[in-house]
């Protein structure tokens, strides 16, 4: 199943996303600052990963992110022509779940794609 985790999306933004997704029959989750230092495999509900015990939250992340879960290619194509079509406005941060960031936490992905998206905009 499509699902996509919301990170800073629990506004006007989000709602319009959510709706997108919802005609399209895409689930989205917003994901909390108490399940930022969680795997994101765990998170997504991969097979063979689990939540841990935590005891404290991280502190919240300042921009907004999506991570596309049992997306392909042209699945991700498809949903950001619609996007655009429907005039939403960008998430800079955005990944699909993969094999290998599965075993990052959010704060370890969200410090990734910043400096991915830093370098493609200098």
């Amino acid at each position: 199943m499509k699902e996509i985790l919301l990170y800073n999306l629990n506004n006007a933004k989000g709602q319009h996303i959510r709706k997108m997704c919802s005609s399209l029959g895409i689930a989205c989750r917003d994901v909390t600052p108490a399940d930022y230092l969680q795997p994101i495999g765990a998170v997504a509900g991969l097979p063979g990963f689990h939540m841990l015990p935590m005891t404290v939250s991280a502190p919240a992340l300042a921009e907004e992110m999506m991570v596309f879960c049992g997306f392909t290619n042209d699945d991700i194509y498809a949903l950001l022509t619609q996007w655009k079509a429907e005039g939403i406005p960008p998430v800079h941060l955005k990944a699909a779940l993969t094999p290998h960031n599965a075993q990052w936490n959010s704060l370890q992905l969200h410090n990734e794609l910043g400096k991915e998206h830093a370098a493609m905009n200098r």
